[in-house]
């Protein structure tokens, strides 16, 4: 038995070696049937690409027939022979390499357009040739006139509405200049921020401290790099600013982005960068908490009272300081279409200190270079900056008004003193006035989202809720105020009315909050703003609606036009417009009166 099991064993370790043999011989095999393929398949690749670099067809290939790729050749020929790449794949490199060369010709005939752009209108300022339209402020500041909030909220350059801008906007994307100038913008302007760090890292430092002079240039240089290549080749700038002791806040017209650029280089030429307010989310953006603590800058919660009130108080402290670097505030809270001046938050001007007004002024012919949103027919930050970046050049005025000391009755009354302050700021752009806030610019984007509401809710798509859109400030030099005072905060909810098919009945409506406190932006719960302006919150998800007064509707009302909606046996009346009105334009029943006795309804009669 045990012969015959060893027997056995040898047997099989026989048979398994047999197999192992035979496996490695087929693998061997196969191996070499596909060396040879492949050796055939560079052979046909090879011959034909002779075949090519033969054009006499003499059996050898010259250096003529080669051409200008002659040493090309050579070179990619040394190079795959030292790294041991298969001949045949040159070809295949030297096409990649070529259609390289193509890239970078061509990256450098735009760079060499946006040069020329530059230089065109460089020699017409040296050459003193006047530009397309006319200055303001060229002539003396004229009389002061009122807009409606019709003319605030309107965008008068709009894409769809210029063939112009569209073929400017279609060459600019198709020959890739519009992605060009993005890209080298947003680079500059990152390496000017990282030198503000620097900056704010070497003045912490005594043995750095000698690098925070050149720092501030070579921030200033990429600054300035990254406004050409936004297309502001020229900044003409006209009178001088103020010394802090002289004016420790200056406040200026809020038109896009570029004029807080533009206002922060030349106020931090002088050594100190200005000082601003801005929300306490930017401080999570990258590089932006450094330069934040360079200019001693006031970040704001808005979601938060105490933070308001903190906020308002450290303004008031920093106008009061005999020394420190200078305030850049934006009181109107929101950006302007530079047709008329939004009201002005009283915030900047609680403390009753000097101010030095800036006024901004963008000159345009097809395209407006102001961020007033979407909902309003203008543009958000993306789409401004792409349509900036479409133009042949942009330029950008600037005029340091001499410095403005308020009364004693100014000083007494913040509203007064914000008051003169924007019509001499009017004056001077030789634009009106108006009552215009961000609570309007909200109104706007709450119709709009109610619309796409309505029109989803028609084609049977699932309801979205609601969101509280809107203008917000542009970052830095946000304003802050508390227009109502603290009443506003207990002040009861107002109440729109629905008026129901069915039943043929009014009936209340939806709930809107009231926020007194702007801080330049929204708030979570909704827009702030003044008395005389409509405040809404973010509602409920089923059809929100905030009320209005008919008084707010002689007053300007919003540009959008009006219309209500069906949802069930229930029609809500639209943003804009009291009950009677839409019972009138309905069909409808007036919807009951009001008595005199306090009611939540009575928001319709006063806001």
């Amino acid at each position: 038995t045990e012969r015959a099991a060893a027997k056995m064993v040898s047997a099989g370790q026989a048979s398994v070696a047999t197999s192992a043999g035979g496996l490695a011989n087929r693998l061997n095999a196969t191996l070499l049937s596909l060396r040879e393929l492949n050796d055939r398949q560079h052979a046909l690749q090879l011959h034909a690409l002779f075949r090519e670099l033969d054009a006499d067809r003499d059996g050898c290939v010259s250096a003529h027939e080669l051409g200008h790729q002659a040493p090309a050749w050579v070179a990619l020929h040394s190079v795959t022979s030292a790294l041991g790449i298969p001949v045949h794949r040159a070809r295949v490199i030297l096409a990649g390499a070529t259609a390289l060369r193509w890239v970078i010709m061509w990256l450098a005939l735009l760079v060499t357009f946006q040069v020329a752009c530059f230089c065109a209108e460089r020699l017409r300022v040296v050459a003193g040739l006047p530009r397309p339209g006319r200055s303001p402020f060229d002539s003396p500041p004229g009389s002061v006139r009122r807009a409606t909030k019709e003319l605030a909220l309107h965008y008068d350059t709009p894409l769809a509405g210029s063939r112009r801008e569209r073929a400017k906007v279609a060459l600019a994307t198709v020959t890739g200049l519009a992605p060009l100038r993005i890209a080298c913008a947003f680079l500059s302007f990152a390496l000017a921020v990282l030198a503000l760090n620097l900056v704010h890292a070497a003045s912490r430092s005594a043995r750095l401290a000698p690098l925070v002079g050149p720092c501030i240039h070579v921030a200033l240089l990429f600054l300035r790099l990254s406004l050409f290549w936004l297309t502001y080749y020229t900044i003409h700038v006209c009178g001088q600013p103020a010394p802090h002791p002289q004016a420790p806040l200056v406040v200026g017209n809020h038109v896009g982005l570029i004029e807080v650029l533009v206002l922060y280089g030349l106020l931090v030429r002088r050594g100190q960068p200005p000082s601003f307010v801005t929300r306490i989310e930017n401080l999570a953006l990258p590089l932006f908490a450094g330069v934040a603590r360079l200019s001693r800058a006031i970040a704001v919660d808005r979601s938060a009272r105490e933070s308001r009130e903190r906020t308002a108080a450290e303004i008031r402290r920093r106008a009061l300081e005999p020394r420190g670097s200078q305030l850049m505030v934006f009181p109107e809270g929101t950006c302007n279409n530079q047709l008329c001046l939004f009201r002005f938050n009283k915030g900047a001007f609680a403390p009753g200190t000097p101010v030095q007004p800036v006024v901004f002024h963008f000159p345009f012919r097809h395209f407006n270079p102001c961020l007033t949103g979407a909902p309003g027919g203008g543009h958000e930050l993306p789409s401004l900056i792409y349509r900036t970046c479409c133009q042949l050049v942009s330029r950008v005025e600037v005029k340091f008004i001499p410095v403005y000391a308020p009364s004693p009755a100014e000083q007494a009354d913040a509203a007064l003193f914000a008051n003169n302050v924007q019509a001499l700021m009017a004056s001077h752009l030789h634009i009106p006035t108006s009552d215009a806030t961000l609570a309007d610019y909200n109104e706007l984007a709450m119709r709009a989202n109610q619309r796409a509401m309505h029109e989803d809710k028609r084609r049977g798509a699932p309801n979205t809720p609601l969101h509280a859109g809107g203008r917000a400030s542009g970052g830095a030099g946000a304003s802050v105020t508390d227009e109502d005072g603290p009443a506003a905060d207990e002040a009861a909810s107002s109440c729109a009315l629905a008026f129901n098919v069915e039943e043929g009945t009014w009936a209340p409506g939806v709930h809107a909050r009231r926020d007194s406190t702007s801080v330049g932006s929204m708030s979570p719960r909704g827009s702030t703003a003044g008395p005389g302006s409509r405040h809404h919150g973010t509602g409920s998800p089923a059809w929100p609606h905030a009320p209005h007064s008919a008084a707010g509707e002689a007053g300007g009302g919003s540009a959008a036009p009006q219309g209500g909606a069906r949802q069930g046996g229930t029609v809500t009346p639209p943003l804009i417009g009291t009950p009677e009105r839409v019972a009138i334009e309905m069909g409808a029943p007036a919807p009951p009166h009001r008595g005199a006795g306090p009611s939540h309804h009575d928001s319709f009669k006063a806001d």
